[in-house]
């Protein structure tokens, strides 16, 4: 007996140490479905020579309970893990859970399905001719199955759109102007039965025009060209051989320019200026570009001044400027060589005689009639004064923009005000009849009275034929005070008690307080409404020092028209180079 009690202590002891325990719950968490309050693990247990072996649960608000009683367990289903969690244990030795021991235990957690949808941004803008544009939906999720992007709106049925539990920049194309929610959901492919993770409402903003400038770009020229014959690196732009008037019926030239007007008014362009040159002898231009205006006789013996092509071209560019819907056209006359005064100093032996034929001393000449008489031993009508063939020219011009249709103004002579002080130190740099006076002592009591005699003269015939409603007068050079205050000065001699309805001024100035300055003093001199009639090319330097200038000085500024000439360094076409058409942006971004 005593033998058989030995054995089975010593059994005994061997079987304590013998025993062994495994609890497994992979994953520890679960996922609440739609609707429900809790979720499932499995959970897998063994036992070796244990006895009373049970699966408990506790949690913090709960006391602790048996789940399973039995040595082994194998993917046994615990449906009741929440959002407060739950502790399993597995315990041995007795059916009561105090007198039990713990061999192993497990936390388990329920946890809420989560996502995000991100649609950046949230609205799309309908082109023309659209009625639907494209948003893109990036969206992610956790905890969660059967994750589907899904759409909706007034009027439809809810459909899915993409079932992923992760996406980045899923196009959706079908946002309208009455807008779509789209929704992130999981947990069913039914609409009804799933849950919502996160949504965001989209929509389409009407299509926009162009945003609408309220002027433009000038087009002497259709195109530019090239020559690096002097200097390979500089490649220098040729500009003159390509008026765009004068060449307007060649083969090619029109279809060039229509689709230059028709990218201006899509960039948002609604006024345009155009460009007459003209003068007598057109030896003395470049052949693109101005045309010869000196007194020619047709069969009938009637004297004009215009070729009838030229003004047939410029009728063909005022239709299809007119039917590009552009809002106002700007014409601009250039009188070159002897018909401007500018010409008389640098060139005065060239212009001698035609200065004979307009001029007695100061006193304009009337000069003889406009007709060819073939009884004069000399043809009278090669002997017409300037101020006449410019008048001329400048009438023919008028009426034929006045019959085109199109809303028009005319600089009747581009950048003609004369400065008001007789200088003869000056250098001759420019052509300016106050430059350079002391070349010809005979006429410096006269050069600045014929030239404001000549300009009143056309003032006044264009005004009593054709009112000033549609005219600037002539256009003011002002890149600084000083030239906007000597050549207003002017005005009084000129225009007399009859002043223009604008100020057209060529302001190439990049400062704020000089732009300002001029637009001050032209206040206190006339306080008409402001044009820009030139300015630097699509600047935003000079753009942003105009905007200061008339915002400061309340300007009232009808519309800019911008040169084609850039601010580079240096004087010349070198300025021409930037790609056709013109593009009026950097103005357009401060509002004008």
């Amino acid at each position: 007996m005593k033998n058989l009690l030995i054995f089975l202590l010593a059994l005994g002891v061997q079987t304590a140490y013998s025993q062994s325990f495994t609890l497994s719950i992979d994953p520890t968490t679960c996922s609440l479905e739609p609707n429900q309050s809790s979720c499932s693990v499995n959970v897998n247990w063994t036992s070796i020579n244990a006895t009373s072996v049970c699966l408990w649960r506790k949690s913090p608000t709960l006391s602790p309970a048996k789940f399973s009683c039995q040595s082994n367990g194998t993917n046994v289903v615990y449906p009741y893990v929440d959002m407060n969690g739950r502790t399993l244990e597995l315990r041995h030795g007795s059916l009561d859970y105090n007198q039990s021991m713990l061999f192993q235990s497990v936390n388990v957690n329920a946890v809420q399905p989560s996502g995000s949808l991100n649609v950046n941004p949230s609205t799309c803008q309908l082109q023309q001719g659209q009625s639907m544009c494209s948003v893109y939906a990036s969206w992610n999720s956790s905890n969660a199955n059967d994750v589907c992007l899904w759409r909706h709106g007034s009027n439809l049925t809810p459909a899915k759109v993409s079932c992923l539990a992760n996406k980045s920049n899923h196009e959706y194309p079908y946002v309208n102007l009455s807008g779509k929610t789209l929704e992130l959901r999981y947990g069913s492919m039914n609409y009804q039965s799933s849950i919502l993770l996160d949504q965001v409402e989209v929509v389409a903003n009407p299509y926009q025009p162009p945003n609408i400038a309220n002027g433009g770009s000038t087009i002497p020229w259709y195109y530019h060209d090239y020559d690096s014959s002097t200097d390979p690196n500089a490649h220098t732009i040729i500009a003159s051989p390509y008026g765009t008037i004068k060449r307007y019926h060649e083969s090619g030239v029109r279809s060039m320019v229509l689709q230059h007007l028709s990218d201006m008014h899509e960039e948002g362009q609604r006024k345009i200026g155009i460009n007459f040159f003209h003068g007598r002898g057109a030896q003395w231009f470049s052949h693109g570009t101005y045309v010869n205006s000196r007194a020619k006789v047709d069969t009938n013996g009637k004297v004009f001044y215009i070729e009838p092509q030229y003004l047939t071209n410029l009728s063909t560019l005022l239709t299809d400027i007119k039917n590009q819907n552009f809002t106002q056209v700007m014409l601009n006359v250039h009188s070159g060589g002897c018909n401007s005064a500018g010409t008389w100093v640098n060139w005065y032996r060239a212009c001698q005689k035609d200065l004979e034929y307009t001029f007695n001393g100061a006193e304009p000449i009337k000069g003889p009639e406009s007709r060819y008489d073939p009884q004069d031993p000399e043809p009278r009508w090669q002997q017409t004064p300037i101020w006449r063939e410019n008048w001329q020219v400048l009438k023919a011009l008028t009426m034929t923009i006045e019959t085109s249709g199109v809303n028009y103004l005319i600089d009747i002579q581009n950048e003609a005000m004369p400065i008001d002080v007789m200088e003869s130190t000056l250098s001759c740099s420019n052509f300016d009849i106050t430059q350079c006076l002391d070349q010809y002592p005979a006429e410096h009591s006269v050069l600045q009275e014929r030239n404001e005699a000549i300009l009143r003269i056309k003032w006044n015939k264009f005004v009593n034929s054709f009112g000033k409603q549609k005219t600037t007068g002539y256009s003011i050079i002002a890149p600084n005070l000083w030239h906007a205050q000597h050549r207003m000065a002017s005005m009084d001699n000129i225009y007399g008690s009859n002043f223009p309805l604008y100020n057209n001024f060529h302001m190439y100035v990049r400062s704020a307080p000089t732009a300002t300055a001029v637009l001050n003093h032209a206040k206190t001199v006339s306080g008409v409404p402001v044009i820009i009639g030139e300015t630097y090319y699509n600047d935003i330097d000079t753009a942003n020092a105009l905007r200061t200038a008339v915002d400061s000085t309340n300007t009232s500024l009808m519309f800019i028209l911008q040169w084609p000439r850039a601010p580079i360094d240096g004087v010349g076409l070198e300025g021409f180079k930037h790609d056709l058409p013109y593009s009026f942006l950097n103005y357009m971004l401060e509002s004008f």
